[in-house]
Order: structure tokens, then C-alpha cells, then sequence
């Protein structure tokens, strides 16, 4: 059931129920669940890019506070559900100051919240660790 509420705790709640049904469904049938930890968003408008290192994106701090909360519930749902893992690879994607919009070989995002092949080919090593980890 969703209020359709603007309030974002509101939403956070609801968000948080439906994940944690869906995922308790599918721990049933499944050794290992995997849930990927929210990606950096970049700001629609690069006026509000900042640069850093020769690099210019959006600020780590803004990726943070749009992240930060929903991390606890992951966190809380990892610790309820014996066989979901969380992979965060936000530390692929940033700097401690900066979320970088791309490098030299291309961009990261093919959109503001999506991202590009080349994005994704810059966790593909860390996936596949990641997942080689969690064993058969």
C-alpha cells in the first residue's frame, strides 16, 4: 500500500517495506542476494558542477545527501536477511570531494542518474570480485 506522500521519510518508509518484502520473497529461493548500494546522481544542470583535480561533476557532499537515507535501511535489511550483500562501489565513482561526470575515455552517465557504458565498465572488475566472493 503507497500514500503517494511528498514527505520524503514518508517515502523512505514505504520504499523500505516494499524492498524488504520483495527481498525476503526472494531470499527463499536464491543462495545469494545482491543489492547495489544507491550510484552517484550527477546535477542536471553542469552550471552547478564543481572541478576538482581537472575533473568537474557534482559534489560528493550532494551525492551523499541524497544517499544517505537509504543506506541505513540497506544496512538494517542486510543484517535481517542472511544472504543479502550489499555492493557499494561509490568509492569507483568519486573522490572525496568530487563525483566526476567522466575522465579522458568518456563520460560515466549516459543521463543524470544512469550510466554509460564506459561507467560501467569501471566497476565491472569489482562486481565480478565482489561476486566471486560470495562463493557458489
Amino acid at each position: 500500500e503507497c500514500d503517494r506522500s511528498d514527505l520524503p521519510e514518508t517515502r523512505i518508509i514505504q520504499f523500505g517495506k516494499l524492498l524488504s518484502s520483495t527481498l525476503l520473497e526472494l531470499a527463499d529461493s536464491t543462495n545469494h542476494l545482491v543489492l547495489i548500494a544507491p550510484l552517484p546522481i550527477q546535477y542536471r544542470d553542469p552550471e552547478l558542477f564543481i572541478e576538482s583535480d581537472g575533473k568537474r561533476g557534482t559534489p560528493t557532499a550532494a551525492v551523499a545527501a541524497v544517499r544517505e537515507p537509504v543506506l541505513p535501511l540497506y544496512s538494517q535489511l542486510e543484517s535481517q536477511i542472511p544472504n543479502l550483500r550489499i555492493w557499494d562501489p561509490i568509492d569507483l565513482l568519486c573522490t572525496p570531494v568530487i563525483c566526476p561526470d567522466g575522465d579522458e575515455a568518456g563520460g560515466y552517465y549516459s543521463d543524470n542518474t544512469h550510466l554509460s557504458i564506459h561507467g560501467a565498465s569501471l566497476l565491472t572488475d569489482s562486481l565480478a570480485n565482489f561476486l566471486r566472493s560470495l562463493g557458489p
